[in-house]
């Protein structure tokens, strides 16, 4: 799970299906700001991976999912010229 608290102003699907990706499924849930003047609420993104590919992802290191999860994200949501950057 991937919870945006940054403005996303692009992400504004509750479900993609993606069969040749990675991640063939992400969900998206959309919150409010819970502050007055906040901007943005938090997107609450998560990823499913279901039979094979779920076996082989389970055999990856985890930094390299969420690497692949968060590269295919950004490919999906990415602001014109404006791309993720992890820490």
């Amino acid at each position: 799970m991937l919870v945006v608290i940054t403005p996303c102003s692009s992400v504004t699907a509750e479900l993609a299906r993606l069969a040749d990706c990675f991640v063939p499924e992400f969900w998206v849930t959309s919150y409010p700001p819970t502050v007055p003047d906040a901007g943005a609420g938090l997107h609450c993104v998560v990823g499913f991976i279901a039979g094979e590919a779920a076996v082989d992802a389970a055999a990856m290191r985890q930094s390299e999912v969420v690497r692949k999860a968060l590269d295919q994200l950004d490919a999906m949501f990415r602001e014109a010229d404006v791309a993720f950057q992890t820490p």
